[in-house]
Order: structure tokens, then sequence, then C-alpha cells
């Protein structure tokens, strides 16, 4: 994906160690400490064995599970029930909630300084605080602030205009389309990605949940969400957007060969394009993310996430210093974004010069610049208590739809229904 980096100047693993023992009222073990670290995706289990080397009273042994919507967060649960927890967990920003909302996690901020706390930026600092200023229910190790990725010269070649709103994103889809029949704008990638159908919709200000007393409202369909799949059913009606499957072969020769032409996606997509069309090199460049309302300044997120200590830890403030340097150690950052593309959430990280330099695949563009932008304006948006559920609950309903020949705005109609009867089903108090 991302090339790798590493003369960002952090605190030392000594310093880190120290300052948080230190720090709250995090209270070091004075004998040798194991620790198990669950997470999925490349690099993990390198940059845990790089923790080892220098941490010999602090070993972490790492264990890869299924990613977390595809079975990861069932079997962190099963553990938290069976009495098996690990100590660390990578969850996804929107999966904090469902383990918080239970009581599984720590809150580890009287784990760190001020200092340490501080360098986070705001906005990674708030979707792990459940709601409670200065709290920390994880520690971000990776952002997904959302762009405009689009093919340049071919927009440059036709005369289109790089589309600033929504409204301008469904005309320049036509005219893609006049310009190459067998070419669209974007793909729909909500078939199979409802994360990233909820980013866009949270642009919009949707809102799918929110704390009501003891219990949650619940609005997978609201208007706001309902006007964002209309959008895209014009476009897929009108043959201006295409349904492929998102990252199949089929979608990355799409890509590679000009078919589609532009990818609302987050950062980390910069390395899925590189990989997917590496033959366009120079042709590619990066806007903010269309927006509903002209001037506006608001954009999204798709993915990212950090690791979690839950609290039937025995060693929280030993699994609380392992998180912290996954999150700002330069060796750590170097591993996975190379691996996968990990875009940091430290404002000392991101000083670094992978993040402040022309991309050449881009034609030379600051790319992160527009990245970092976005992560500065992105929305309040409350995740629920179990997103793998409703995320599925989205899915089927859009592949239900697609299927049937019926609408997108209706398949939320029915994922609706059917997320307010899993979460009754769960215990849960749900209104409407």
């Amino acid at each position: 994906m991302l090339a790798s980096c590493s003369s960002a100047q952090a605190p030392s693993a000594t310093s880190l160690a120290s300052e948080s023992a230190t720090a709250g009222g995090c209270s070091p073990s004075s004998t040798p400490v194991e620790l198990s670290y669950w997470s999925w995706g490349a690099g993990y289990a390198d940059a845990a064995k790089l923790w080892n080397s220098s941490h010999p009273d602090i070993q972490v042994t790492y264990s890869d599970i299924p990613v977390g919507n595809a079975g990861g967060y069932q079997k962190m649960f099963n553990a938290v029930k069976a009495g098996t927890a690990p100590d660390i967990g990578f969850l996804e920003f929107d999966n904090i909630a469902a383990f918080g909302s239970q009581d599984y996690l720590a809150d580890v901020s009287g784990s760190f300084t001020d200092a340490q706390k501080s360098d986070f930026v705001a906005p990674v600092k708030k979707a792990v605080s459940l709601g409670t200023d200065g709290a920390m229910f994880s520690v971000p190790i990776g952002g997904g602030p959302m762009a405009l990725i689009y093919r340049k010269d071919l927009f440059t070649k036709h005369g289109i205009d790089v589309p600033t709103t929504w409204t301008e994103f469904e005309a320049a889809a036509a005219k893609v389309h006049q310009a190459d029949p067998s070419a669209v704008l974007a793909n729909f990638d909500g078939y199979g990605n409802a994360n990233w159908f909820a980013g866009l919709a949270s642009q919009n200000k949707a809102q799918w949940f929110a704390t009501q007393g003891d219990g949650w409202k619940v609005s997978v369909n609201d208007s706001a969400s309902k006007a964002t799949a209309d959008l895209w059913q014009r476009m897929l009606d009108a043959g201006t957007a295409s349904d492929l499957a998102t990252f199949s072969p089929a979608w990355s020769s799409a890509l590679a060969k000009g078919k589609i032409w532009a990818w609302p996606t987050a950062v980390w997509g910069a390395g899925v394009i590189k990989g997917s069309a590496a033959d366009t090199s120079g042709k590619w460049a990066v806007a903010p993310l269309p927006t509903w309302a002209e001037g506006e300044q608001v954009s999204a997120t798709w993915g990212g996430g950090g690791l979690s200590v839950f609290k039937t830890s025995k060693h929280p403030c030993e699994a609380a210093q392992f998180a912290l340097w996954m999150a700002t150690s330069p060796d750590a950052l170097k591993i996975l974004n190379k691996a996968i593309g990990i875009y940091p959430t430290t404002n000392t990280l991101l000083a670094d010069p992978l993040f402040t330099q022309p991309d050449p695949f881009f034609g030379g563009q600051l790319i992160f610049d527009v990245f970092r932008s976005a992560s500065e304006v992105t929305p309040d948006f409350t995740w629920g208590p179990s997103m793998t559920d409703t995320y599925k609950a989205v899915t089927d309903a859009f592949t239900n739809a697609k299927t049937a020949k019926s609408s997108l705005s209706a398949a939320l109609d029915e994922a609706q229904t059917t997320v307010v009867s899993s979460m009754q089903k769960d215990g849960f108090t749900v209104s409407q």
C-alpha cells in the first residue's frame, strides 16, 4: 500500500513507559508481564514482535483473528462472556460502543500524561470517548477520513469539472457516461460495505442511533439516509454508477482501465488505487469529498480504529503502554503503514515526511493535506451497540432490493425493521 516512514520524532519507548507509569492512577507491575493481543491484518504481528524485542519485561502474544464484522467481534464477545478475553483487542471506531455499552472496556485515559493525550487529533479523541469528556476507551492507531480520488487526466480531457457538491457529482456522472458510455463516474459500494454508506449518510447529517435514557433511538431509515440512497439510486438507474463488488477483480479492472473515474473513499484507498491500477500512475488526484450544501465544510469517515484494553485484563497499565506505543511509535507506524496503509492519529506522526511530501502517483500532489483537512471536519455520528448486525441488515437489504429491482430507499425501511428487532431480542430498549 503506502510507502514506509521513519523520521517522525515521538517519545521513546522508555519515556512512554515511565511517563505512563506516573500518570493518573496507573500502577505498573513489579514483575514480568505477559499480555494477549487480538487483531487482524498484515503488519500487526510484526509490530508486536518489535515491541517484544525492546520490552523484555512486558511481552505481547499476538493472535490473528477474523476481520471484526466477519467474525472477529463475535469471537471477542464470546471470549468476554467465557472469561477468556485478551488484554488488548483492535476495535474499529464504529464498534467501540458495542463493547463499551456492555461495560467491557477500561478507560485508559488515566494511564497517559496530558501531553500524550493532547497529541491525538481531536476527532479521534472524541470517537473513543463514548460521550464522556476526556475518557479513552480505545487508543486510536489509524484514522479513515474520506475524500474523492479521481482520474484527473480524464476529467481534464473531457472538460468536466471536479464536483464540489453531490448535486454536481450526479451531473458529472451523466457527463462521464456521455463521454464514454462504457464508463461510470463511481461505483456504489454499499452492497457490500454498509460502513461506506454510513459515512456518506453521516455527512448528510444522518443519525442512525441516539441514546435515550437507558435505551436507544434507532433511525437507520432517517430522511438524510434516504436522500443519500436516492442519489445513488438515480445514478444506478441511469447507468452512471456501477454496482460491482468493491475490491473484486472486476472492480479493480474497471479502475485500471478507466471505466470508473472516481472513488469517494477513505485515506487508505490511495494505497488500494496504487495496487489496483499501478499502470495509471500520475493520472489521479484527490479532492475534498463533495458536500450536500454548497460551501459546507464537512467530510466523513470510513474505517479507522484503535487498541482497547478489556476490563478483565490483570495488567491494564502495561496493556495501555503497549497500545500507546502502537499509536505513537514511528517504528510501529513504519511497519503498519507499509503493510496496510495505516494513517496516523497523532499530530506528531502526521508531521512525518511521508505525509507531507508530494506523491508521484497522484501527479506530485500533497494528497495528505486533503485528508488532513477532512479529518478535522468529520461529523458527529453516534455508533450503535451492535454495528456488525446493523451493517449486515443494511447490506442484506440493499442486496435484496437489487435482486427484487426495488429501491435503496425502501431497503433502508427493511433494514430499520431488522435492526430494531435484533436489538430488542438482545435485550435493548429501543424506540423509533
